[in-house]
């Protein structure tokens, strides 16, 4: 089992970590296994793991997210959980695969896109797939990941993520995961920019074009 960037987890959650969580509506929904946590980068660790994913011998960095705003902010936690407690791990991409209602602009969108290009989905958009919580609202922006596209084929991608933003009413980020399993923003790629910031699971980094065109 590994464990990337975005990957949604379920897990036997140790009581210990549950128990600090400090809100009590994200605590009862974590404990009660609605909730999943998501991978995320955990730039304090500095450990040389040498790879873009953990395994079930790692110690995982997640995020946990109330579905409710409050004060018109998410509710967030971030946590460490050891690997040997993961039930089931759901890549961005079975997100997409998951039935779901257009119950928003951004899953409206997601729809839209998924009938025609090949994405994961992560963010509130995916929280809200495999919860079945309502964790989109009218203000959601939709979060993608693309991957095996060539140059020309990203490029068009970005042009019609323009028209898609413009139909659903709602603000797309794009991110296009390398070989190497770094992050790459779609419309920074589509710019002249000839250095492109790349995401990681322990750091953000510069990437030269040539070295991102090399590793699409």
């Amino acid at each position: 089992m590994e464990f990337r960037r975005h990957d949604l987890v379920m897990a036997d959650w140790p009581e210990e970590m549950v128990s600090a969580i400090p809100h009590e509506g994200l605590r009862r929904l974590v404990k009660s296994g609605r909730v999943p946590g998501i991978v995320r980068r955990d730039e304090e660790r500095d450990d040389g793991l040498g790879r873009e994913y953990y395994t079930k011998e790692d110690t995982i960095p997640l995020g946990f997210v109330h579905p409710f705003r409050e004060h018109g902010a998410r509710v967030r936690h971030a946590a460490h959980v050891e690997g040997q407690h993961a039930l089931r791990v759901t890549t961005p991409y079975e997100v997409t695969g998951f039935p779901f209602e257009e119950r928003t602009p951004a899953l409206a969108a997601l729809l839209d896109i998924s009938a025609t290009y090949s994405v994961g989905a992560w963010g509130s958009a995916a929280l809200e797939i495999v919860s079945g919580l309502p964790y989109t609202d009218a203000r959601s922006d939709l979060d993608l990941l693309v991957t095996g596209y060539d140059a020309e084929e990203l490029c068009a991608v970005s042009r019609e993520l323009i028209r898609f933003e413009q139909v659903h009413g709602v603000r797309i980020d794009v991110e296009i995961i390398l070989e190497n399993g770094y992050g790459i923003n779609i419309k920074e790629y589509a710019s002249s920019s000839k250095e492109l910031l790349g995401k990681g699971l322990q750091d953000v980094i510069l990437i030269k074009r040539d070295a991102v065109d090399a590793l699409l």
